[in-house]
């Protein structure tokens, strides 16, 4: 007898069935079921026999990628009708784990987690959906889309091993597959396409020439996904890096993109669109567009005048922002503390007599930048480029601070498992004996990491909060954060991108206020400053 259970998950009722495990099986040459033995409960997906297929089931597969979690929930219908104008009949859409169960058997399907209503949009356009349900996606997100509390689990024993068949990762994942099925089940129909995928990359005109050619054989071959097709934001803290060595992914993704990531059409969504015109003529049932449908971008907000407020050194700013201390012989690294993403703050009072004058700081444990500072000022940075930095006139009674900032985790590869974040080898104060190293030429902090506050309004009652950009060129290395929202890291001093995309359902309307807080890391501006909207993003060069 199956055995029920019901779950109330974020204002969702989940229902589960559970069943005896059985065994896999799997005949899809004459449309019997697969079935996944997960063991309880099981999971069945239907297969089908292509030769019952009708004439309208056979029609071309012409599909686009896009990333919900990239882009606004509000927006979300604005780019699928987009898409479609363009020629796009299925929406291919990777489904990311982390969004949905950012903590362990916490299940989000709200706001830009709702994907019965992202569904519904597509449905409500008559479009398909291709669901690539992972539960690895990649698409340059940290651990490639995977929660990063599943390396918090059995952290002594290093006992999960991502992408594996270990037991303890699969009874995680398999509990996910069943809370997301029960999500999508309504949406399901019995139906494969083939996929083609470019990397994600920036490409010049001749190439995107030879690009088009290419796609046109594609298309004129049968079914193709196009990726990326529609661009976004990486907002929050979830970029993923490709290496080790990685100083980090911008957020900024699929800039050359037949849509942008404000939604935009470039050159190359024409160029499709005709190339789908002319290969596919019995996509005309789908409406593609005929004119330019631009989204006209705001520079009239007002020039933003930032002040300080604060230090992420100060103590009444950590009461605020940082979970209690915990008092360690030894420094405890992100997944020992059970941290996603962010920043851990380390500091140890000098309780004995310096003679020397210079110090050598050195650490060859730390990722991803360790921001050091002593009587509040900063002294260098230690991470995976440099391992040592020189102190001058530290003394008895100084509190050392390392402000370590993960910068987001692998997005592929086996060391995803070992990708440590914070300070995982011993910090030595040693003597400069034998030793060359130049100090810093300036102090760049006068009070450690700053925190920068600035308010402002839409121009008038009537006016509608179109999107823009942020020119953050004369920072260095930091986040901005818009009325709650962390609209993502910039680190201009590095290179591209010089400024922020800024979506205009952020924004609050006329009479309210808006509230931009920007923790600068690298170049704090001593005195106050102004930053300005621009139309367009701001690149180097």
């Amino acid at each position: 007898m199956d055995l029920e259970k019901n779950l109330r998950i974020k204002g969702h009722n989940v229902h589960l069935s559970t069943t005896k495990p059985h065994r896999s099986t799997c005949h899809p040459r004459n449309g019997s079921s697969i079935t996944i033995n997960i063991d309880e409960p099981s999971i069945t997906l239907k297969s089908i026999d292509t030769t019952q297929l009708t004439k309208i089931e056979k029609l071309r597969f012409i599909a686009g990628e896009i990333h919900y979690f990239r882009i606004p929930y509000m927006l979300w219908f604005d780019r699928l009708q987009r898409m479609k104008l363009g020629g796009i009949t299925v929406v291919a859409i990777p489904i990311e784990w982390a969004t949905h169960e950012p903590k362990n058997n916490e299940f989000h399907f709200e706001k830009n987690g709702d994907i019965f209503n992202f569904l519904n949009h597509v449905k409500e356009l008559e479009m398909r959906a291709l669901i690539k349900i992972g539960p690895y996606i990649d698409a340059d997100r940290e651990l490639g889309g995977l929660p990063a509390w599943l390396l918090f689990e059995n952290v002594s024993s290093d006992a999960i091993w991502l992408r594996t068949n270990n037991q303890i990762f699969k009874r995680y994942y398999e509990r996910w597959l069943r809370t997301l099925f029960r999500e999508i089940e309504n949406f399901t129909f019995e139906k494969g396409a083939l996929s083609w995928h470019e990397p994600h990359t920036t490409l010049s005109s001749t190439q995107f020439e030879n690009l088009n050619r290419v796609i046109e054989e594609i298309l004129n071959g049968g079914t193709s996904i196009i990726y990326m097709y529609t661009g976004g934001t990486t907002f929050g803290l979830a970029n993923g890096l490709k290496t080790l060595q990685d100083d980090g992914t911008i957020p900024i993704y699929g800039q050359d993109a037949p849509l942008n990531p404000n939604g935009n059409p470039t050159n190359q969504y024409y160029n499709l669109r005709n190339i789908i015109r002319k290969v596919a003529p019995d996509q005309s049932k789908y409406s593609i567009g005929q004119s330019q449908i631009d989204i006209e971008l705001q520079t009239k907000y007002p020039t933003l005048e930032f002040e300080a407020f604060g230090s992420l050194l100060c103590p009444t700013i950590k009461n605020i922002t940082a979970l209690p201390p915990i008092i360690n012989l030894e420094p405890k690294i992100f997944r020992e503390l059970k941290q996603n993403g962010g920043f851990i703050l380390y500091e140890t009072l000098i309780n004995f007599e310096i003679r020397d004058e210079k110090l050598l700081l050195k650490c060859t444990g730390i990722r991803d930048r360790g921001y050091v500072y002593f009587q509040e000022k900063f002294a260098g940075i230690l991470g995976s480029r440099n391992g040592k930095i020189l102190l001058k006139n530290l003394h008895m009674g100084d509190i050392l601070y390392i402000l370590v900032e993960n910068n987001g985790r692998l997005s592929k590869g086996f060391r995803m498992n070992n990708d440590l974040k914070g300070i995982f080898k011993p910090v030595i104060l040693t003597t400069t004996s034998g030793i060359s190293l130049s100090a810093p030429q300036r102090f760049i902090f006068p009070k450690g990491p700053l925190l920068y506050r600035s308010v402002f309004f839409a121009n008038s009652e009537n006016y509608a909060c179109r999107d823009s950009y942020l020119n953050v060129q004369s920072l260095g290395k930091g986040i901005v954060f818009l009325n709650g929202h962390i609209l993502g890291p910039y680190w201009s001093s590095f290179g591209s991108p010089l400024s922020v995309y800024i979506p205009g359902v952020f924004i609050n309307p006329y009479p309210r206020e808006n509230i931009v807080i920007i923790l600068e890391l690298e170049n704090a501006p001593v005195n106050n400053f102004i930053l300005r909207f621009v139309r367009t993003p701001v690149f180097l060069g």
